[in-house]
């Protein structure tokens, strides 16, 4: 992300001040992730989210250097505040299943939201290593989360018989096939998301 400079040189595209309602940064961010989550990469352009924005594809180069680093720190910024939502219920009280459950719940209500690997389709040769490991690092950090909730789950016993990374792998890879479950599964995102945790809790069984 690009920085403002302390010398006194306007940058081309630089924001007037009196129309930061917000941070300017802070708004693009914003527009571009759900943009770029309900698109794709591919299917989303600067200009759009420029305009969205009320301001013009300067400013947004302004502060970001390419639509690759937009997209790299919009996800990097969702996945910070889904992080954040999900350890505070988490951390609540109440059941382990109710915790999980309305994690599921508020996860599955983004219904025009796209699984990850549609939303990263075109940015092989757009990403460097640097960024694609930064975002999987904000996604691990996440898997993380679950497996410490699970763990500690474990140990109060209210799960048992599957090994916490296991369940927190099938859970966190559930809630990121969203899209596909929503128009394949159910399409009901509260009554996916009972569904989702019955099988988790109670297993397939065998015949």
């Amino acid at each position: 992300m690009l920085t403002r400079g302390s010398g006194s040189t306007k940058r081309l595209g630089r924001p007037r001040i009196a129309e930061q309602q917000e941070p300017t940064s802070t708004r693009i961010l914003k527009v571009a992730a759900r943009f770029f989550m309900e698109n794709g990469f591919e299917g989303v352009k600067v200009e759009e989210i420029a305009e969205e924005c009320e301001v013009t594809k300067a400013v947004v180069y302004y502060y970001f250097n390419s639509k690759a680093d937009l997209f790299v720190e919009s996800m990097k910024s969702t996945m910070e505040m889904v992080y954040n939502s999900t350890k505070k219920i988490l951390e609540g009280n109440g059941p382990f299943y109710d915790r999980l459950l309305t994690v599921a719940g508020s996860r599955l209500r983004l219904a025009s939201t796209l699984d990850m690997h549609a939303i990263m389709r075109g940015t092989e040769k757009m990403l460097t290593d640097i960024q694609r490991e930064e975002m999987e690092q904000a996604e691990f950090r996440l898997y993380e989360l679950l497996v410490d909730a699970f763990k500690r789950a474990a140990n109060d016993h209210e799960i048992n018989n599957i090994e916490p990374e296991v369940g927190a792998w099938i859970y966190f890879s559930s809630l990121n096939s969203t899209y596909f479950a929503l128009q394949h599964v159910h399409s009901n995102p509260q009554v996916l998301a009972k569904s989702l945790l019955d099988a988790l809790f109670s297993g397939i069984g065998q015949t």
